[in-house]
């Protein structure tokens, strides 16, 4: 498995501190935010396929930072789905776990958080290191894919039956 860093939009500029702390979360609607390129990215890509199961993640703002943010995944090159939406973006974090079990067979994941709502440009939206206050940063969690059974040609039974059949007759000769 190969991860995709955590990096910010353009549109956003790193903020000191202990954590992946960004400023300058300027925009008031998701639409304008996104455009504004005011989000995280991150993700994985594989050469095996995982079912994926959840993923865990710890983020919080500043008082003056965003009060919305929304986790968004790409399922495709136009396909873009929504998998969380907090309009209440806490000043302490909180843990989040979000259901991926509908996710089978993935061999590449993208994500972008998009935060909105800040009342100042020098308000700041961090993700927090794994581990700290008891969270996880950001965790995806999933199993390797089962192999699916390959079925065998469709004449290798009629082959197999008839050098049984040809092993028969030979026994009686």
């Amino acid at each position: 498995v190969e991860g995709q860093d955590l990096a910010r939009g353009a549109g956003l500029v790193p903020n000191a501190g202990s954590t992946y702390n960004s400023r300058d979360w300027d925009e008031f609607v998701v639409e304008a935010a996104f455009a504004a390129e005011d989000f995280l990215t991150f993700g994985f890509t594989s050469e095996n396929a995982y079912d994926l199961t959840s993923i865990d993640i710890r983020y919080d703002r500043s008082a003056t930072g965003p009060t919305s943010a929304q986790l968004l995944y790409f399922s495709g090159p136009n396909t873009v789905n929504s998998l969380l939406f907090d309009t209440d973006v806490s000043v302490n974090g909180e843990n989040t776990t979000i259901d991926l079990s509908f996710l089978k067979n993935v061999t590449s994941f993208s994500l972008a958080l998009v935060a909105w709502g800040a009342t100042s440009d020098r308000g700041t939206f961090d993700i927090e290191n794994a581990n700290a206050f008891g969270g996880n940063g950001i965790r995806i969690n999933g199993v390797l894919s089962p192999i699916a059974a390959v079925p065998l040609p469709a004449g290798l039974p009629l082959l197999l039956g008839g050098l049984a059949l040809l092993g028969g007759v030979r026994r009686r000769a």
